[in-house]
């Protein structure tokens, strides 16, 4: 794994959406849409590339809908790189985002 591919936007976008909270394919998908040009081969891409570093898992919805969630492992480098952007985006401050 490397850390490049980790902070790059569309994978960076996915990993802080899933951050908070377990989501739908089709959500995930429609928040690449102004990041990227292939929306869905890049999701598909990314997703493949998260469950093959075990970042995130496949699971089905009950009506079938495929959505991912994190590992803890997933979440830790999640919250991590959370960490970095808000201390980053916010030089002032002195003390890091809560939860």
């Amino acid at each position: 794994m490397s850390f490049e591919y980790l902070i790059q936007k569309p994978v960076l976008e996915l990993l802080f959406a899933l951050k908070w909270s377990d989501k739908f394919e089709r959500d995930l998908i429609s928040r690449l849409q102004d990041i990227v040009d292939e929306p869905k081969a890049s999701f598909e891409a990314i997703k493949s590339r998260l469950v093959e570093l075990e970042l995130a898992n496949e699971y089905k919805g009950g009506a079938g809908s495929p959505y991912l969630a994190l590992t803890d492992r997933g979440q830790a480098i999640a919250d991590r790189l959370y960490e970095i952007k808000f201390v980053l985006d916010h030089p002032d401050e002195r003390a890091f985002p809560t939860e």
